[in-house]
């Protein structure tokens, strides 16, 4: 079966760190097709709306092909644009959405499985639950209609701090005009690009305002 890589998340907006990530996938993963997941979900912490992203994932570097639309990235049903029963999903989160999101709290000791709480009506028994760990994926794993495997991505550090779109707006807001913004965009794009550094400056900025 054809496998794919989901690397979900806000991306408000992609930085230089989500690229390394998004880049590391695509080494790690080379048997597979690596693509972003994102919503179009807009409000005062997320300016950017999912054609902005595909927008700024191309300024980036990437095909914005590979920028998928879910209004839930995170949850497997949402991705309407795969065959869920002929395709091996692994979804690719970070360190804190491992330990909130999908907290491994009630592993099987003989199967390494997490399983649920609440046993099955109709059969009685306790099930596993849809997101396991990559490692339990073992020779024959199952299709994206009845399994999604987790992978934990590394955490990319700048100047010592573990980096975030939220200290970048924060950057982009505290700069006390548009020409001193353009070092702190610069430091995370491969290129200055006129248009891109228009859209992400007037929305974080209007934000300020508002």
């Amino acid at each position: 079966m054809k496998k794919v890589v989901i690397y979900p998340g806000r991306f408000q907006p992609m930085l230089s760190h989500h690229v390394k990530v998004f880049d590391y996938l695509k080494t790690t993963f080379s048997d597979a097709e690596v693509y972003v997941g994102t919503s179009d979900k807009v409000d005062e912490k997320s300016p950017f709306n999912f054609k902005e992203k595909q927008m700024i994932a191309m300024a980036q570097g990437i095909d914005p092909n590979k920028v998928l639309f879910a209004p839930q990235p995170y949850v497997h049903t949402f991705y309407n644009q795969f065959d869920h029963d002929n395709i091996i999903v692994i979804f690719a989160v970070g360190e804190k959405d491992m330990s909130e999101r999908f907290a491994m709290t009630n592993v099987d000791p003989d199967t390494g499985l997490d399983m649920k709480v609440r046993p099955n009506k109709d059969t009685g028994d306790i099930d596993p639950k849809y997101y396991q760990m990559i490692n339990s994926m073992k020779d024959v794993p199952l299709p994206m209609s009845k399994r999604g495997y987790l992978f934990e991505v590394p955490n990319v550090d700048e100047d010592g701090e573990v980096a975030s779109a939220s200290a970048f707006r924060n950057a982009l807001k505290n700069s006390p005009d548009k020409e001193s913004a353009k070092p702190i965009f610069d430091k995370q794009f491969k290129e200055y690009n006129e248009e891109v550094f228009n859209l992400v400056y007037d929305k974080i900025a209007r934000n300020k305002l508002t």
